[in-house]
């Protein structure tokens, strides 16, 4: 539990420099957090204790692209289409608490904003949660 709290304080130290209100301009911003903290929450479950998980802020033009990144077992390449899906969890040698609607929440919310969320996996293990937004346009 310290450690998902320690990732959430970088998390939020990394995004200071984001202006998060040009993304949920038409909502609030407990949505966001919703979404951050069941993506991290998945990061820190299914990933080894003493390894990094990586977050990744990049803003382009008209967009904004969040990574969050981690070095756990990965997710069945036949699985990657259905983590999104309600109730859908991936099936793991070790049983791991969950309902298998933390995705499917965090899929629904990003949607609503006019955002993609999608998972792949890393080349060097792991998972990549990225998540991109549409960003206001600048007046």
């Amino acid at each position: 539990m310290i450690r998902f709290f320690l990732i959430l304080l970088l998390v939020i130290r990394k995004i200071e420099r984001l202006d998060v209100t040009d993304v949920f301009s038409d909502g609030p911003l407990d949505f966001f957090e919703q979404v951050m903290v069941n993506i991290l929450d998945n990061a820190v479950k299914y990933s080894p204790a003493d390894t990094p998980i990586e977050i990744d802020v990049t803003e382009e033009p008209g967009w904004t692209r969040i990574e969050v990144s981690d070095r756990g077992e990965g997710i069945p390449p036949e699985d990657l289409e259905h983590v999104f899906d309600k109730f859908f969890r991936v099936k793991r040698r070790q049983i791991t608490a969950g309902s298998g609607l933390g995705l499917a929440i965090c899929k629904g919310i990003v949607e609503a904003h006019g955002g993609r969320i999608q998972a792949k996996n890393r080349a060097e293990g792991g998972t990549t949660l990225s998540i991109t937004l549409p960003r206001e346009a600048e007046a």
